[in-house]
């Protein structure tokens, strides 16, 4: 399972959740933002059984994290991968995380 969003304007989640789950490998999660890319109170969660759970934000010249949080889960195989490619990071009260049960995180 793999979720994309592309917007060339921002994008803005609030008291939201956006996820992505694979019984096997998988449960990505794409998020493109030509400008401001906004999570208030909002959770981005990929996760999967085996590896992966993988989240990417790119192309966003401003990221704003507000009691927010990214996670990339994997329960068998190696944990998920985080990227974000931003001109601008900023997170108040928010948790950017990356883990495995059983694999390598």
């Amino acid at each position: 399972m793999s979720d994309r969003f592309d917007s060339s304007g921002g994008i803005r989640i609030s008291d939201g959740l956006v996820s992505a789950s694979a019984g096997g490998s998988g449960g990505n999660i794409n998020i493109r933002s030509g400008d401001i890319f906004v999570m208030d109170h909002s959770s981005l969660v990929a996760e999967a059984a085996l590896n992966g759970g993988n989240i990417a934000v790119s192309q966003s010249p401003h990221l704003i994290l507000d009691h927010s949080r990214i996670s990339a889960n994997a329960v068998n195989g190696d944990g998920g991968n985080i990227r974000l490619n931003t001109g601008t990071y900023f997170a108040n009260e928010s948790q950017v995380t990356a883990s495995s049960e059983f694999g390598a995180q």
